[in-house]
């Protein structure tokens, strides 16, 4: 395991490691804002769990950008989102229309684990590596617990920025979501995976719109649908 120690260097806040030698994972940088244009940046936003949530999504160029869209513990994009075209599922086309979609009988899905976090599963771990993670439901419950909210727009994206104790920001934009061939409807709200499962076939995730923000499962979500992805750091 690596030690983590942290140093304040000419106003920002570096994570420093010293290392094992079981362990080779890159040492993560945490800012309090973006340094510069090449993203993805660690922002320190002050949690009581010292949690740091990356300044863009999976998939994004900037903070604003929505980035990439993904089933539960997928880690390859795709077109559509159905339950017929999920790795981890078995669906059936019960109601004749010809297709394998939402309408039919419940699809049997299968069990990845308590926590996919780090794992395999886990897109923000597969795609950039080092200590990123998809959030837990717990990281995710801090973050909106410890964080003013507000609904807002960053270069003409509409979304939520989260104010951190130590007066630190992040910016999730509202990328909607995909599912059976609809498209999302980008602007009015974000859904954004977090590495734990909710019962046998659904996940929890973070859903928010102009109203306001929630952490629980849902809007009964099956974990086919496209969400984007926010990575997490320790």
């Amino acid at each position: 395991m690596k030690a983590y120690y942290l140093f304040s260097i000419c106003g920002l806040l570096t994570l420093v490691a010293f290392p094992s030698c079981n362990d080779d994972e890159e040492v993560l940088t945490s800012y309090r804002t973006c340094p510069d244009n090449h993203h993805p940046h660690l922002i320190d936003l002050g949690l009581p769990s010292g949690t740091k949530w990356a300044c863009c999504n999976v998939g994004a160029s900037t903070p604003e950008s929505y980035g990439s869209y993904y089933s539960w513990g997928e880690t390859d994009e795709k077109a559509e989102f159905t339950s017929a075209n999920y790795s981890y599922c078995t669906a059936e086309d019960t109601n004749g229309d010809g297709k394998c979609d939402r309408y039919d009988e419940a699809p049997v899905f299968q069990q990845l684990g308590e926590d996919i976090a780090g794992t395999n599963y886990d897109v923000a771990h597969t795609k950039w590596g080092a200590t990123w993670t998809l959030p837990s439901l717990e990281q995710i419950e801090e973050l909106l617990m410890n964080c003013s909210q507000v609904w807002t727009t960053q270069n003409g994206v509409s979304g939520y920025r989260f104010q951190g104790p130590n007066q630190s920001t992040i910016f999730l934009p509202a990328a909607s979501y995909y599912v059976d061939g609809l498209e999302p409807h980008l602007g009015f709200s974000g859904y954004y995976w977090s590495s734990n499962p909710y019962g046998e076939r659904d996940a929890h995730y973070l859903n928010f719109n102009s109203q306001g923000c929630d952490w629980r499962h849902y809007h009964g979500s099956y974990r086919y649908f496209g969400y984007t992805v926010r990575p997490v750091s320790r």
